[in-house]
C-alpha cells in the first residue's frame, strides 16, 4: 500500500474486497495510511443479493461517513505529531486569531 501510495501521491486508500455467494453478497473495506500501511478503520457489511442497487447505496454512504470520521481524527493525530518547520508562521499565525 505504501509503494502504491506513493506512486499515486495519496496519504489515505481505501482497499475492499466482495465475495459474492448465492444469496448473499459480502464487502470487506478498510481505511489505511498508505504511508504507514496502518489500518485506520475496517468494515463487512454482509447483505442479500436481492436489490444490488440498494447495497451500493447503503455501502457507499456509510464508507462517505465512516471515512469522513478517521480521516478527520487521522489527519488530527498526524499533525499533533508533526513538528512544525517554520515557528515564525506558526507565531504570526497564533498572534492573528488572538486579534
Amino acid at each position: 500500500m505504501r509503494q502504491i501510495g506513493g506512486e499515486l501521491g495519496v496519504r489515505y486508500a481505501i482497499q475492499d474486497s466482495v465475495q459474492p455467494g448465492a444469496d448473499r453478497l459480502r464487502v470487506n473495506a478498510q481505511l489505511i495510511d498508505a504511508e504507514t500501511g496502518a489500518y485506520l478503520w475496517a468494515e463487512r457489511y454482509d447483505k442479500p443479493r436481492a436489490d444490488l442497487f440498494a447495497i451500493q447505496d447503503e455501502i457507499t454512504n456509510r464508507l462517505a461517513r465512516a471515512r469522513g470520521v478517521e480521516l478527520v481524527a487521522a489527519e488530527s493525530r498526524r499533525t499533533d505529531s508533526k513538528r512544525p518547520e517554520d515557528l515564525d508562521a506558526i507565531d504570526l499565525c497564533l498572534r492573528g486569531h488572538a486579534i
